[in-house]
């Protein structure tokens, strides 16, 4: 089965150099010369932004437009069943104002099977989600108080390791130190009190691992070993959407664990990329 959008929405943030300038370029050919079957709108930035406000204000132009969607970075290479679980998902629980995102992704590197299609969680998985305009609203990337940050994660999770590895991660992107926007989006959803859905198969890939990446550098990373499978249909619901003890405490340790060594790891690249 294979999908096709009424609508795609493609933003780019503007060149850091000319070879950026040259790709943009190449692409903009490309999708001259293609006959699409869907109406495509398009953003070209003319100045960089960098990751934190370049897809934070792309999500807000989206928003502009529509109600709900789906949104897929450059690196993301869903599946089929991808859009699918999007699309039912978004549509059911359109308007359930406790839930903030529908992921694609599942980290459990096929370890833990579920009798249920997809599971909620208070975590937030970005490699290819969708939400609605009224769960995007009031975003921020920058602005936020420490004290307010420091309030909401406290509050949110009982172990102490965690919320430290939270309150750093947010300060620094908020305060831009960090050039991201999803840990951000995370604090937002938390701050909401909202959970979120996750399938109990991955749903998509990232391909964007390497050295010249931006954030995913760490080549050898096990988040880069992870492949996709097929969700099943009809869905199968969960019995509710109170997030599982067990599997709060898988995600953390991939959250806590990986991420804290892939960060410093990360670090240590883009400060080796500035020499060479």
């Amino acid at each position: 089965m294979s999908y096709e959008p009424s609508v795609l929405y493609i933003a780019v943030d503007g060149p850091r150099h000319e070879m950026d300038n040259i790709a943009i370029n190449e692409f903009k050919e490309i999708l001259s010369k293609r006959n699409f079957n869907f109406k495509l709108v398009t953003l070209f930035r003319k100045e960089n932004l960098g990751c934190r406000l370049a897809v934070s204000r792309a999500i807000d132009w989206f928003f502009e437009h529509e109600d709900m969607g789906i949104i897929l970075e450059d690196d993301c290479l869903p599946n089929k069943s991808f859009y699918r679980f999007m699309e039912l998902m978004l549509i059911k629980y359109n308007k359930n104002e406790n839930i903030g995102i529908i992921s694609g992704n599942n980290f459990f590197y096929n370890k833990v099977h579920l009798p249920y299609s997809y599971y909620s969680t208070v975590y937030t998985h970005i490699w290819g989600w969708g939400t609605w305009k009224r769960a995007w609203l009031g975003y921020q990337s920058s602005g936020i108080s420490e004290e307010r940050i420091e309030e909401i994660v406290n509050s949110k999770f009982p172990n102490k390791v965690e919320r430290c590895f939270w309150i750093e991660n947010v300060k620094l992107a908020n305060s831009g130190k960090l050039d991201t926007w999803d840990l951000q989006w995370g604090f937002f959803n938390w701050e909401k009190n909202r959970i979120n859905i996750m399938p109990c198969k991955n749903l998509v890939k990232n391909i964007g691992f390497g050295f010249d990446a931006t954030h995913t550098k760490v080549e050898n990373s096990k988040l880069n070993q992870i492949e996709t499978n097929e969700l099943d249909f009809p869905l199968i619901d969960p019995p509710n959407l109170i997030p599982n003890p067990l599997l709060e405490y898988y995600t953390r340790r991939i959250f806590v664990k990986i991420s804290f060594l892939e960060r410093i790891k990360n670090y240590i690249l883009s400060k080796m990329e500035k020499i060479i």
